[in-house]
């Protein structure tokens, strides 16, 4: 844990089991922010054989004593949630196609009301990209959300440490390194943007260093717990 005493901190680890009342619900796969807030409003959980994500608003989601999560419901509960999927959609360029301008049509092929997509217009469609399950302005980040900084890559997020009152963000944990693989706590104050790609913080490789580690004691975290 990066600040065990301090109860104001819920650390949620991407690919976390997860618990219900009544046993096992899955693993945390992502979480779900609004990117100018940085307040985290749903939690997605993998769960059942044939691993289907469900959204869940964070406020279900508690850190029990031992440190693990769990979602105060029942299993039952867990699978009647909206289900969390990626969507990939076709959009007619309106400078291109001004008679179809708005159109949406899915990748396999047909238009909304069964009409087929002739093929000719292939190279006229720009791809869109979207999440079932989740409001439109809300952005979902997770392990393969990619740290950045001014001078490149710096890591890959493993863990969102959020204010229990608040649910913002008040840091993230960075997985860095490649031989050597350390986890660093960032304080939100430094990120610059969050999108599902990328999370770009304003802190070169000199400043990462002066960061406290996941497992720093509690002194040298007291400053992210605000």
């Amino acid at each position: 844990m990066c600040a065990p005493p301090m109860n104001k901190l819920l650390d949620i680890r991407l690919g976390a089991i997860i618990f219900c009342w009544d046993g096992r619900a899955g693993r945390v796969t992502r979480l779900v922010v609004e990117p100018t807030t940085r307040r985290v409003t749903h939690i997605v959980v993998e769960h059942g054989l044939l691993h289907h994500e469900v959204v869940s608003p964070i406020g279900y989601l508690e850190q029990a004593g031992d440190g693990s999560l769990a979602l105060n419901m029942i299993l039952q509960d867990l699978a009647s949630l909206p289900h969390y999927a990626e969507v990939d959609y076709l959009l007619p360029e309106p400078s291109r196609l001004p008679q179809q301008a708005g159109v949406m049509t899915g990748l396999g092929g047909r238009l909304p009301h069964g009409l087929p997509l002739d093929i000719s217009w292939s190279k006229r469609f720009v791809k869109g990209h979207t999440h079932r399950g989740l409001p439109s302005d809300e952005t979902p980040i997770g392990r393969d959300t990619q740290i950045t900084n001014r001078e490149g890559h710096v890591g890959r997020l493993g863990h969102v440490l959020l204010d229990q009152e608040t649910d913002v963000v008040q840091a993230l944990v960075v997985r860095s390194g490649h031989l050597s693989k350390k986890d660093i706590c960032v304080p939100a104050d430094r990120i610059a943007w969050i999108d599902e790609v990328e999370i770009h913080i304003k802190a070169d490789r000199s400043q990462l260093e002066e960061f406290p580690a996941h497992h720093a004691p509690e002194r040298e975290l007291s400053s992210l717990a605000r």
